[in-house]
This record gives C-alpha cells, sequence and structure tokens, in this order.
C-alpha cells in the first residue's frame, strides 16, 4: 500500500517538474502539493503502524488471556486435589477405631456321667451231672405191621450217647430247663421196608410223666437225624434235642404206634437219666 502511494507520488513530482517553468505560481503550488502529499503518506504510515500495533496488542492479550486461563485451571486443579487429600485425611482422623471382637468360644457342656448300676453278682447255675446210664444201649422192636404197605418189618435203635447243654447261639433254654441232645443210630432188620423214620418218631418223657416232642436247637444244626426210608438192612443215624427240666428222670421213647398209646411190647423206652 505505501510503495503504491510512493509511485503516486513521485509521477505527481514528474509532472510538476514538467510545468515548472510555464508558470511562477505553479511551482509554489507544486511544493505545496509535495508537503500534503508527504503528510498524508505520513499519516498512511502512522495509521498502518497502529493498525499493526492493535492487532499485536489484541495477539497479546489473547496469548495472555489463554496462559492466564491455563494458569488458573492448573492451580484450580492443584487446590481440588489438596482439598480432596485434606478431607481424606480428616475422615481418617475422626473415623473411630475399630477394635477386633473377640471370637465367642463355646463353654463346654458338662454331661454327668452316667449313674454306674452294680452288676448283679451271677447267679451260678447248677453243674450238669453225666447221666449215670450205660451207653450205648441197643434195643429191638418188631414185627411191626406196616397196615398201609402190606408188609411188617423189625426195627433196632442204637442210643450212642447222651448229653446235656445250656444251649448256644440264638438257642436258650426257658428258666429251669436244659437241653438233652442223644446220638442214635436206626437200623431195619426186615422183611419189610421201613418207610418214613425220623424225629418225629422219638419224644422224651420227663420225670412228672410229660412226653416232650424234639426241638430243632443250634447244636443239633449239624447232625441233626433225618426222615428216610429204609430198606432191609438199612440205617440211619443222627441226634435229636429235647428241652427238658433240669433235674428228674428223662427217658427217650420210640413208638411207631404213639398215636394208640404206649401198650407194652409196642414201644422202646430208654434210659437217659435217673
Amino acid at each position: 500500500m505505501i510503495g503504491f502511494l510512493a509511485m503516486v507520488m513521485v509521477a505527481i513530482v514528474l509532472l510538476l517538474v514538467t510545468f515548472v517553468g510555464r508558470t511562477p505560481d505553479l511551482s509554489q503550488q507544486i511544493a505545496q502539493a509535495i508537503d500534503a502529499t508527504a503528510t498524508a503518506a505520513e499519516v498512511a504510515r502512522f495509521e498502518t503502524l497502529s493498525a499493526e500495533a492493535t492487532n499485536t496488542a489484541i495477539h497479546l492479550s489473547r496469548i495472555s488471556t489463554d496462559t492466564a486461563i491455563s494458569n488458573f485451571t492448573k492451580e484450580a486443579s492443584v487446590l481440588a486435589t489438596n482439598e480432596a487429600k485434606n478431607q481424606a485425611l480428616t475422615q481418617t482422623a475422626l473415623a473411630p477405631t475399630l477394635t477386633p471382637t473377640a471370637t465367642r468360644v463355646p463353654s463346654l457342656t458338662f454331661t454327668p456321667r452316667p449313674t454306674l448300676t452294680p452288676v448283679p453278682t451271677a447267679t451260678r447255675l447248677p453243674t450238669i451231672t453225666p447221666s449215670p446210664t450205660v451207653v450205648p444201649q441197643t434195643q429191638q422192636l418188631g414185627p411191626i405191621w406196616d397196615t398201609l404197605y402190606d408188609e411188617s418189618y423189625t426195627v433196632e435203635v442204637t442210643v450212642e450217647n447222651v448229653r446235656f447243654s445250656r444251649g448256644q447261639g440264638y438257642s436258650t433254654p426257658k428258666t429251669g430247663m436244659i437241653y438233652v441232645i442223644v446220638d442214635l443210630n436206626v437200623r431195619n432188620i426186615g422183611p419189610g421196608s421201613v418207610r418214613g423214620i425220623g424225629v418225629f418218631d422219638f419224644q422224651v418223657k420227663d420225670g412228672n410223666g410229660a412226653f416232650r416232642d424234639y426241638d430243632y436247637i443250634q447244636e443239633t444244626w449239624d447232625c441233626s437225624l433225618d426222615m428216610v426210608d429204609l430198606a432191609v438192612g438199612g440205617r440211619v443215624s443222627g441226634c435229636i434235642g429235647f428241652e427238658v427240666p433240669e433235674t428228674g428222670s428223662l427217658e427217650l421213647i420210640y413208638a411207631p404206634y404213639k398215636y394208640e398209646g404206649l401198650q407194652e411190647g409196642r414201644y422202646l423206652s430208654f434210659l437217659l437219666r435217673r
């Protein structure tokens, strides 16, 4: 802009020089014009410098404002952080100290000991006296008529051993009773066959005259007399148990006709205990 004004001023000067000699008043006018032009250029230059200074001041003002805002923001952030720390420290200092709660240990419950009941003195059971009867004992009965098969036979019975027991395992006699176990052997002499002979053909008669059937006790499980048929010359061995009184006489009875009553010559009797 200033360069353009200078060129205009130069052109004006040249024109004025051309016409200097023509008019004496013109040179004076030209000089005045030059002074006016110079004054205008200076004014324009001053205005330009003033505008630049104004812009520079505005720019510097903006920079100062941004810097001040940034600094203020940083200081505010630092103050906020310090305030938060101070509040945290204040709360920590004012917070009550927690005292650990003691764990409750369960108290031991005293369980009284049960009163010991005196054990009753065991009553000594009477000693079992072996039977004075001499064994073995062998007897024969026959001929026995079998009406169903229309034939007869003779039976030989041998009592091989007699023993007494108070029971064992699941077998226990009632109070005042005892077990008697008889080991025996049965043989068929003939001439006919013996059918269905076994434990049901034997009973024990006690001193009170009571007839007692066999009792299936644990001690006879392995030797119980089986019910069998015997051909001529056949035999079977086994044991039979009875529950009988602890005292008194005992007889083993073999009675194939027991449902007709005991008749002389129609049954066998073995003394087990006197």
